[in-house]
């Protein structure tokens, strides 16, 4: 192909390699839900010389990703990520070292906080790895947020709690409280 371009089609947009539409892995039409992603993904494409290298395409592999394999098992993915919640890593921290103890206090306390007031699911933290339970309320906050998603975005919250082990942390970048 000469040029990879972003183009309007039924259900959103998708990507154009010269005048062939882009498909997914499993040979699925590459439709996504905003403008943006579909020019992020044609500037991948275009990026692209000689071979293809999928691991130079994050936007492109989230799109497959949501369309191939989130989209079709959307209860799986979403209670899977869901559950990080009643085991999230702020929730658990050092016991010392005293300058550990503080800085997690210091990181990860507001997000907390933040997470009691904004999502309406207060978390207990500890001190330790030791299992807590968290409250039942805020864990079904949490849930129905994450169910609340279109496939695309729970691809992308996803990869953020694999990323960090943290549905809170997730949840405070997807909502512009981190960056």
């Amino acid at each position: 192909w000469k040029e990879a371009t972003a183009t309007a089609c039924d259900g959103g947009f998708t990507v154009h390699l010269d005048d062939r539409p882009v498909r997914t892995p499993l040979k699925t039409a590459l439709v996504v839900p905003t403008l943006a992603m579909a020019q992020a993904i044609a500037a991948e494409w275009d990026a692209q010389t000689g071979l293809i290298k999928p691991q130079t395409m994050p936007v492109t592999r989230s799109a497959n990703s949501a369309i191939d394999k989130i989209v079709p098992q959307f209860d799986e993915v979403a209670t899977l990520v869901a559950a990080y919640g009643a085991s999230d890593l702020l929730c658990y921290r050092a016991e010392a070292p005293q300058a550990l103890v503080a800085r997690q206090a210091q990181a990860w306390g507001p997000i907390v906080a933040w997470a009691a007031y904004a999502l309406h699911a207060p978390l207990v933290t500890t001190a330790g790895i030791v299992p807590i339970e968290q409250p039942a309320a805020a864990l079904d906050q949490l849930q129905s947020r994450v169910f609340a998603l279109d496939a695309f975005r729970l691809a992308g919250l996803h990869d953020l709690v694999a990323i960090s082990g943290s549905l809170v942390l997730a949840f405070a970048v997807t909502h512009g409280r981190l960056s």
